[in-house]
């Protein structure tokens, strides 16, 4: 009779064991294409969308507020789900019904179900600062004297955003290969990309940009974590 030999240390079959429990409990976390497909859906208000008049929206009388907050719910709740979110997202930007009214810049503004696809997508892949480092441009910083004028956009459209609007098919093929990544890594390969399209026009972006994006790519690097966009458009 062959006898199996028992683990020489029980303390490593405890391990093994939470680990496999952990790996278990990370896939059942992950939402199904069903529950994503459906908060894409909850996007979608019932309400009609208010009127802009001047800086505030005026909302009609029977507006449901009950209801609007089940879209703002699905609104945060996909801003959190990362790549797996990525290729529903990507098929869903030219969605044009009306989602949900929030702080615009100037006024308040309404907002569809395909540019809050479109806004999560931006943000999760190039969440970097919209501030172009240097003299002379018109997102820099007020203390360096900053000279109004059409330098110094800065190029925040990695390739796959680029395809949103030139090639939707290709950005959504990208997006079924990026769903399983690792955001960190889709972040750093944008950031690459930011680079080496600065570096081409060195007119428009200088040393002190271009030595910005650098620093924040080798910190990215040593980084364990993802960036988070500290960009809002809504006030909520």
């Amino acid at each position: 009779m062959k006898i199996i030999a028992p683990c020489k240390s029980s303390s490593l079959l405890v391990v093994c064991i939470g680990t496999m429990l952990i790996v278990q409990s990370l896939h059942a976390a992950e939402p199904t294409e069903a529950e994503i497909k459906a908060l894409i859906e909850q996007l979608a208000s019932p309400n009609a969308a208010p009127k802009v008049q001047g800086p505030d929206a005026v909302y009609p009388k029977n507006y449901d507020k009950k209801a609007q907050a089940k879209v703002w719910e699905a609104y945060r709740k996909l801003e959190k789900l990362g790549p797996i979110a990525l290729e529903q997202l990507a098929q869903n930007i030219d969605d044009e019904r009306y989602s949900l009214t929030g702080d615009g810049g100037a006024a308040d503004d309404n907002f569809n179900v395909g540019f809050l696809c479109r806004w999560i997508l931006e943000q999760q892949i190039c969440p970097f600062e919209k501030t172009v480092y240097g003299e002379g441009y018109t997102r820099g910083h007020p203390q360096n004297r900053v000279v109004e004028g059409l330098r110094g956009k800065p190029p925040l459209r990695p390739d796959f955003i680029s395809y949103l609007s030139k090639n939707p098919e290709q950005a959504k093929q990208w997006a079924k290969r990026a769903r399983m990544m690792d955001l960190r890594l889709i972040q750093l390969s944008a950031l690459e990309w930011m680079i080496a399209e600065e570096e081409k026009d060195p007119k428009t972006y200088d040393e002190v940009e271009r030595t910005a994006l650098k620093v924040l790519q080798r910190e990215m690097a040593w980084s364990n974590s993802a960036l988070h966009s500290k960009k809002w458009f809504l006030s909520k």
